[in-house]
């Protein structure tokens, strides 16, 4: 009888050990995907998300409002931007190259290192627009409003050099450099 007794016993308590254990394998699943959230939700906090760059070459935008949105790294190869509002769009390392800007609004738009290599813009809108380092190797620049533009770093050839020299005034509120500095039209002659 004793013997029945301690067999149920051992019984009883490898069945709650066995209940235990598969308890504390829940629990620690429980805890290690809790802390992996924790973690995760810290990072992404800590660390956002860089914008998305998105291709839009050879894209027909014309006409499209884009104020203020961010094209950082984007590629806009060939795109046509025409007559577009691009208040403010922020395209920093964006590649341009060859983009139709005509009547395109890009007032205080950010340029910074963009390529901008054969872009054309007939009568574009480049007030206070930052484009500090841009590539703008064969990019036409005609009857386009400079006002405020910082030119800050970007080649150009002579006679487009020579003609945003004849329109350059103001100074761009967000370098604080004046535009005539920035295109260095004294140093040049112009």
């Amino acid at each position: 009888m004793l013997t029945l007794l301690t067999s149920k016993i051992a019984i009883a308590l490898k069945q709650a050990r066995g209940e235990f254990a598969k308890a504390g394998v829940a629990l620690g699943l429980a805890l290690m995907l809790t802390s992996g959230l924790i973690l995760s939700l810290g990072a992404t906090l800590a660390f956002p998300a860089p914008a998305l760059a998105y291709n839009y070459s050879r894209a027909i935008m014309d006409g499209q409002d884009f104020p203020n949105d961010d094209f950082a790294g984007s590629n806009f190869s060939m795109a046509k931007l025409r007559r577009s509002d691009l208040t403010g769009t922020n395209f920093e390392s964006a590649n341009l190259f060859g983009a139709r800007m005509d009547d395109a609004n890009l007032t205080g738009a950010n340029l910074r290192e963009a390529t901008l290599d054969s872009a054309l813009m007939y009568r574009a809108n480049l007030t206070n627009a930052d484009l500090t380092g841009a590539y703008a190797m064969n990019t036409v620049f005609d009857n386009v409003i400079i006002n405020g533009a910082d030119f800050t770093d970007v080649l150009l050839e002579g006679q487009v050099l020579k003609g945003l020299c004849e329109l350059a005034e103001g100074t761009n509120p967000t370098t604080g450099n004046k535009t005539r500095d920035t295109l260095m039209c004294d140093d040049m002659g112009f």
